[in-house]
């Protein structure tokens, strides 16, 4: 969680994952449900705080669409989860509020 602290984690972290994702997918063939919720045959969960670096949060969103990923943000924690787009607007404020959220990392030709 909270591995996005400068450019460097905001062009790397999306590599990382999606090299991650793509090894899973070599050694997979089943396509997942939890609690009746399809999802991707394979996910990364990844805990973040949004509006600590707004200018890391966009990099890094931008670069996972850049490795082919698709990025859904984990609502409803108890019961059924639900994936929502993540809707986020940055550097609106001067202090904004941090705001902490499960990311839902996946490819997007998986969804």
């Amino acid at each position: 969680s909270d591995l996005i602290y400068n450019e460097l984690g905001c062009e790397y972290l999306p590599k990382i994952v999606a090299w991650l994702l793509s090894e899973a997918s070599s050694r997979s063939g089943h396509k997942g449900t939890r609690k009746s919720v399809p999802l991707p045959k394979n996910i990364f969960l990844y805990a973040h705080t949004f509006h600590r670096y707004d200018h890391c949060d966009e990099l890094f969103l931008q670069n996972l669409e850049n490795c082919g990923l698709e990025v859904r943000e984990v609502k409803e924690l108890s019961g059924c989860p639900k994936l929502v787009p993540v809707t986020e607007e940055f550097m609106q404020e001067i202090f904004p509020v941090q705001r902490i959220a499960i990311l839902c990392i996946y490819f997007a030709d998986e969804a």
